[in-house]
């Protein structure tokens, strides 16, 4: 794992990271991203991040986008995953928001 993924990995408990963004019936492929070592998934919902009485995406996923001109870029990507209509869409959005929230504790 690249080191600016790694240091936030090490801020997050190992059960809490996935390889995968998968909700009921709704999944979403991870091809064309980054490879592993350059990114990391965090199950929002994971007991152990001890998030408690708030709405929270499902997912937040952390790509470093570092190049030549960028230096030490990384990605935060919310993802709040549906298998139903949408009715909502104000919710999803407070979800996204709250993950984003979370995410810069």
């Amino acid at each position: 794992m690249n080191e600016m993924i790694a240091s936030i990995a090490n801020r997050i408990d190992e059960k809490c990271r996935v390889t995968k963004c998968k909700s009921g019936k709704c999944g979403v492929s991870l091809k064309g991203m980054p490879h592993p070592s350059e990114r990391l998934i965090v199950n929002m919902d994971c007991r152990e991040l001890h998030i408690r009485n708030r709405r929270r995406c499902d997912y937040m996923i952390f790509i470093d986008d570092s190049s030549d001109d960028r230096v030490e870029c990384i990605l935060a990507i919310s993802m709040e995953l549906k298998d139903e209509k949408v009715r909502d869409v104000e919710g999803i959005l407070e979800q996204i928001k709250d993950g984003i929230e979370i995410a810069k504790e």
